[in-house]
C-alpha cells in the first residue's frame, strides 16, 4: 500500500510540474480573451471526484496575476466524531456517524510566478469563502425508547 501511495504521489508531483505549460487550448483562450488572461481547471481535484471548478486568472504584471475561482463541492460521505448538545437536553452525547457535505465555494488568489505571470511554477496567497450543506442520521434513547433523527445543516466561513 505504501508503494502505490508512494507511486501516485510521484505522478501528481510529476503531473504539476508541466501543469503551466502553453498548449492549444490556452492559445485558443488566449486568441479569444487575450493575451493577459487564462481560464484553468484542477483536474487532479476531479480525482476521486471532490470538486469541480473553474479559473479565471488576469496577469497583472510581469510576475503577478490575479485571479478568482469558483467550485462545487461534489457529494461524498466521510465519518465523523462529533459532540452534540440538543436544546433543552441535559445530557451531551458523543456521535459517530457519516456525512456528505455539498455546495458552492469562491476562491480569490494572488500569484507570484518567478519567471514571469501565468506560465511555470508560482506561490501563491489566497482566501476561501465555502457554504456547504449536509445531512447528518442519527439515533439516540430516550426513556428507553430508540429514535431516529436526521440532522439538517449548514456550515460556511472563510478559509
Amino acid at each position: 500500500m505504501k508503494k502505490l501511495i508512494s507511486l501516485i504521489t510521484i505522478m501528481m508531483l510529476g503531473y504539476g510540474v508541466y501543469a503551466q505549460t502553453t498548449a492549444s487550448a490556452t492559445k485558443a483562450v488566449s486568441s479569444i480573451l487575450g493575451p493577459r488572461n487564462a481560464i484553468k481547471t484542477n483536474i487532479a481535484s476531479y480525482y476521486p471526484l471532490t470538486t469541480a471548478n473553474i479559473y479565471y486568472e488576469f496577469k497583472a504584471g510581469q510576475k503577478i496575476s490575479v485571479g478568482t475561482g469558483f467550485g462545487y463541492k461534489i457529494p461524498q460521505s466521510f465519518e465523523v466524531d462529533a459532540l452534540v448538545d440538543i436544546a433543552g437536553e441535559d445530557d451531551d452525547f458523543t456521535w459517530t456517524g457519516d456525512i456528505e457535505p455539498q455546495g458552492l465555494y469562491i476562491n480569490p488568489y494572488v500569484r507570484y510566478y518567478p519567471k514571469g505571470a501565468i506560465t511555470g511554477f508560482y506561490m501563491e496567497a489566497f482566501v476561501r469563502y465555502y457554504k456547504y450543506d449536509f445531512t447528518a442520521p442519527y439515533d439516540y434513547t430516550k426513556n428507553s425508547v430508540v429514535i431516529y433523527e436526521e440532522a439538517d445543516g449548514e456550515v460556511d466561513g472563510f478559509g
